[in-house]
């Protein structure tokens, strides 16, 4: 199972490992974005059950502001 880039991380459950590689941004709006999957999660579907063998890995957006130069 392949995340879908761009949703949001907290929101993702399971099938996805904790400890994503964390990617910098200066746009708010990504913040806690999947921007990649590393490593697709693999799921068996059984019975009524799924039983996750590996979480995926992904790298997330996380928002840094970044600090004004000042030229005084």
């Amino acid at each position: 199972i392949y995340p879908q880039i761009d949703s949001d991380y907290r929101e993702a459950g399971p099938e996805i490992a904790d400890d994503p590689v964390l990617v910098t941004t200066d746009d708010s709006l990504l913040d806690f974005k999947i921007a990649s999957v590393e490593l697709p999660a693999y799921v068996i579907n059984g019975e009524g059950d799924r039983e996750i063998l590996i979480a995926a890995r992904v790298s997330v957006y996380r928002f840094e502001e970044q600090e004004g130069i000042s030229n005084d």
